[in-house]
């Protein structure tokens, strides 16, 4: 039951339906706009559940609102939020104690699972519970809507309305309503479980740093390092979030990995799959300006350097000093050259090099480790900016 009238917007001299829809489209894009907003200005999650019922009860009829999440890890359906005018004993601790199939087969879960918006009169309800074997939670309702929130790979959960009140019932533009607002809905919170998953990040690498800072605390100069290594890896994380173009990530990246290592000549190649192309979008050497893309050969067998580096997934340190650099190396000959994969998750995306004419500048293990442990994440970061700017 959608609530509509005149907003007082000066549509007085408009007919009287139009002036509604005016109204009620502006309610509309105010509200979008508020869901939009709430993952940044909402942290704690049962107040943004409580924000978006306060929301959605300015677009209809919402006093009894219910949202169920599917958890990313578990793939178990879980009650988060349920406010409700007859079943105010119910919560989302009391019902997420009861047997995870029950909560599967209860009209939540069924929309859940199969992902289409549900409008059913009490008739319906019965009958649909009869014929799959649905399990009741809460009081019947003298009219029931139920709509997915689908995520881009799969369905994360669902959103429910209810009116216990036979004068009470949603209409088709309730209906249509719901499901574009879900659909915000969804991206507000998939875009949360993203921040939540950088945010475990962030204190997985603090960790990672600060262990291995103890380590190396009887080795001043290495400590330094691991304090500048926490820095840049929060840099490098946080300009993921940043408004910035690809163009200018990557020297903003080149500058937080030019205080952790020698990075003077550097380039990231990052791989076209579908032009089978390695491409070169970040290129800066004191000798070289070779940015024309490699082709990516079927074999993987007798390729240059920074290709090996692509295809084993493996970080590749040569000196001049030990041995010939690889056939096909990019450039001029380097004293020091060192590749390491670029990431995103457990695909490798590309490489990134950093390479010395200096004969007194080298790399050693130490930094082949160090750049490849910056390297998962600089990877995470590009591929998250490209997904944002698609």
């Amino acid at each position: 039951m959608s609530q509509a009238g005149d907003d007082g917007s000066g549509a007085g001299s408009l007919p009287a339906g139009l002036a509604r829809e005016l109204a009620r489209a502006n309610r509309l894009r105010e509200a979008l706009f508020e869901i939009s907003n709430l993952t940044r200005t909402t942290f704690e999650l049962d107040a943004f559940y409580a924000d978006l019922h306060r929301i959605v009860s300015s677009l209809m009829y919402a006093e009894n609102f219910v949202i169920a999440i599917r958890a990313p890890e578990s793939g178990e359906l879980r009650f988060e939020y349920y406010r409700d005018s007859v079943d105010t004993d119910l919560t989302p601790a009391t019902i997420n104690k009861r047997p995870q199939a029950e909560i599967e087969n209860s009209l939540t879960g069924w929309v859940a699972r199969e992902g289409k918006l549900r409008h059913l009169t009490p008739e319906e309800v019965l009958e649909i519970r009869a014929s799959l074997g649905l399990k009741r939670i809460g009081s019947p309702a003298a009219d029931w809507m139920g709509a997915p929130l689908r995520g881009r790979e799969h369905i994360v959960g669902a959103v429910v309305v209810q009116s216990y009140d036979p004068a009470i019932c949603y209409t088709e533009d309730d209906e249509q309503l719901l499901l574009f607002v879900c659909d915000h809905v969804t991206a507000q919170l998939e875009q949360r479980q993203a921040d939540r998953a950088l945010r475990r990040l962030n204190d997985e690498l603090e960790a990672r740093v600060q262990l291995r800072t103890r380590e190396l605390e009887e080795q001043i100069e290495e400590r330094r390092r691991g304090e500048r290594l926490q820095r840049a890896l929060f840099e490098i994380t946080s300009l993921a979030s940043e408004a910035l173009t690809l163009k200018e990530l990557y020297p903003r990246l080149h500058a937080v990995i030019g205080e952790l290592i020698y990075a003077r000549n550097m380039y990231i190649a990052l791989a076209d799959e579908r032009r089978r192309l390695l491409e070169f979008v970040y290129y800066v050497d004191d000798v070289d300006d070779s940015t024309a893309p490699l082709d990516i050969p079927e074999s993987k067998e007798n390729v240059g350097p920074t290709l090996r580096v692509y295809f084993r997934g493996e970080p590749l340190l040569w000196l001049a000093t030990e041995s010939d650099l690889p056939a096909g190396a990019r450039g001029s000959p380097s004293q020091a050259w060192l590749g390491v994969p670029l990431r995103a998750g457990e695909r490798v995306i590309g490489a990134l090099v950093v390479q010395s004419y200096d004969a007194g500048i080298v790399y050693g293990e130490a930094d082949k480790r160090l750049l490849t442990f910056v390297a998962q994440h600089v990877g995470t970061t590009i591929e998250r900016r490209r997904a944002k700017l698609a």
